[in-house]
């Protein structure tokens, strides 16, 4: 018989005992125990914590975490640009488009599509548009010819050459709604009005690069050299930029003056006009701000006392500051040059050049919803089925129009795009835990054409979920199944196909809703009711008995409580790394006293729980 305590020898300095599974069936970080076998439990952890609705009303929120987590989408007209849909984002944003129309709240459909209406090889294109007697008049410069059309909005609309231009090619083209003005650079500058719009006529020999009409002022540019010129062509200097490689690049109205800006050392700048009352003349320009050191700025706006910026970097807006200062907003992200401006009612439409590989045209910004502070809501707009730079844009009528560089003018049409496609952006249901995709539905108006769905995870493969296509529906009879794609983050992508019969039509989708199960690595629980007694019989070899010192173990065991210090639990011939969660003696557990340590004999109840770096 064996009356030695075991504690000493085996446990010292192990993690491990090499005395289980024999004699003893468990251990504790190196210490063995007897377990009572009929009291032993064992079972997986349920991480998921209970969710108690607080909410005036029932919702989302209502609904057992138990089940499918969900992700719903029924607005995008906050726009684009936005990463992640969930966690911390905003469901009324996404992450991109193309000829997906979401300005309509609670809907997205098909944008127009666009057609070329003049071809042009040239880079040099300029847009300018002069009404005479309620007629339309639309503008073209493209090399060194100017052209215009009335009709506009006819498939194969008549543009007519103007005669009495320079054989220069064109630099610049404003407006001020009835008169032309167009700069040849080097030739000077010349007008063409609207009652007579065959031919035009020199207002001025001075080099011109750059011609704006700003708040009833004729204001012009030639490299460092700002100036402006009279209805008579009399030009007045105001001012030669001390930098002779200074060169100005746009010009904009403001409520009480002109903002000008150019660039040097590859860094753009803004300049104040205002009035000289006594010459009845801008006067010499105050600066006004700067853009970020290596981004130029290309074209100004103004819309409500606020400014819009294209720059080689995109699109910004800009608070005037105290009526002659710039103060800068966020920059909205294009990847390319942004070359001209278009503001009308609340919108703000912009050259967005080479959005894709195979598409070029314009985006378009909500200047009374903002995503951010000063950051207003924007997202791809019409788009050319060609490349290459958008150098003007104007609007006709409720139409929109723009000049491809080496491709021509593009005109808006009346037909729906063949299809669009919307990413709405990552979602990981706001944890890192794996998610295994259940079922994915989608509701629409009744359909014209189609919608398809596919949905991405983070390898970037994408998985077709379906296609509603039935005339009439209002989406799938049941969800599509999502064939169980297990990943950490997944995005939706939808396509809208336009009805095949008429081309004016397209679907109107209301809601995608992703059901999704949370699937995190198992944690198991064990509950190890340990017999710590002065002598244990091990119940093999004839009845042997164990000697322990009881207080010694509970002291053991209370300070991996305390600690949280992660042992190995061996079970068997299997072994767990876990850590002690509580050690207690319950009622009844209790089957003496050792009075030479002054502790009990009891059945002592530890709770283990299995380490998982993703879920513990």
């Amino acid at each position: 018989m064996i009356s030695t305590l075991l504690n000493a020898p085996f446990y010292t300095g192990s993690s491990r005992s090499a005395n289980v599974p024999y004699p003893f069936q468990c251990a504790i970080g190196g210490h063995g125990y007897f377990i009572d076998l009929a009291k032993y439990e064992r079972g997986t952890l349920d991480l998921l914590r209970q969710a108690y609705d607080q909410q005036g009303e029932p919702g989302d929120q209502t609904l057992s975490i138990e089940g499918f987590w969900k992700r719903t989408q029924n607005d995008w007209s906050l726009g684009a640009g936005q990463d992640y849909l969930d966690d911390g984002g905003d469901r009324s944003r996404f992450f991109s488009s193309t000829g997906v129309d979401p300005w309509e709240r609670r809907q997205i459909s098909l944008l127009n599509d666009t057609a070329r209406i003049r071809t042009s090889s040239e880079t040099n294109l300029a847009l300018a548009v002069a009404f005479n007697a309620g007629v339309a008049y639309l503008f073209f410069g493209s090399g060194q010819t100017v052209t215009y059309t009335t009709d506009p909005e006819a498939e194969a609309p008549s543009f007519t050459t103007v005669t009495g231009t320079p054989s220069a090619a064109v630099t610049g083209m404003t407006t001020d709604g009835q008169t032309v003005w167009v700069a040849f650079g080097s030739s000077g500058v010349y007008k063409i009005v609207a009652s007579s719009p065959g031919s035009a006529t020199q207002v001025s020999t001075a080099a011109t690069t750059q011609v704006a009409f700003a708040n009833n002022h004729l204001i012009c540019t030639h490299g460092a050299e700002i100036f402006e010129l009279t209805a008579a062509g009399t030009k007045t200097t105001i001012m030669t930029h001390y930098n002779t490689n200074f060169t100005f690049a746009a010009i904009a109205s403001a409520p009480t003056g002109v903002f000008a800006g150019g660039n040097s050392a590859g860094t753009g700048h803004f300049f104040f006009l205002g009035y000289n009352t006594d010459t009845q003349r801008m006067a010499v320009p105050l600066p006004a701000g700067r853009l970020p050191d290596g981004e130029q700025i290309h074209a100004i706006a103004e819309y409500g006392g606020v400014l819009a910026l294209g720059t080689s970097r995109g699109v910004r807006l800009a608070q005037i500051v105290e009526g002659r200062g710039v103060g800068l907003a966020p920059l909205i992200e294009t990847g390319e040059a942004v070359r001209c401006l278009e503001p009308q009612n609340d919108d703000l439409w912009f050259g967005w050049s080479d959005y894709s590989a195979t598409k070029t045209g314009l985006g378009r910004a909500k200047l009374s919803r903002f995503s951010s502070t000063l950051v207003p809501a924007y997202a791809s707009d019409l788009m050319a089925a060609t490349i290459g730079d958008v150098r003007a844009v104007v609007t006709v009528g409720a139409k929109r129009y723009f000049a491809v560089s080496a491709s021509g003018l593009w005109a808006e049409q009346d037909i729906k795009v063949a299809s669009g496609t919307i990413d709405v952006g990552w979602m990981n249901f706001s944890t890192p835990e794996t998610k295994v995709t259940a079922s994915l539905d989608i509701r629409h108006a009744p359909l014209n054409g189609s919608v398809s769905a596919a949905i991405v995870n983070e390898a970037g493969s994408a998985t077709t979920a379906g296609t509603s296509s039935n005339a009439g529906s209002y989406g799938p009879v049941d969800p599509w199944a999502t064939s169980s794609l297990r990943g950490e983050y997944f995005k939706i992508q939808l396509t809208l196909t336009r009805d095949a019969d008429d081309t004016a039509l397209g679907p109107v989708v209301y809601r995608w809703t992703l059901r999704s199960i949370v699937a995190p690595r198992q944690v198991e629980q064990f509950s190890v009711p340990i017999l710590l007694f002065e002598r244990v019989d091990d119940g093999i070899a004839e009845g042997q008995t164990r000697a322990f010192d009881p207080l010694a173990e509970w002291d053991y065991l209370k300070s991996l409580e305390l600690s949280r210090t992660p042992v190995t639990y061996q079970e068997g011939n299997r072994a767990y790394l876990v850590t002690v969660r509580s050690v207690a003696i319950p009622e009844g557990a209790i089957r003496g006293w050792d009075h030479k340590r002054g502790f009990f004999n009891a059945t002592i109840y530890v709770r283990l729980i299995t380490l998982d770096p993703g879920s513990n």
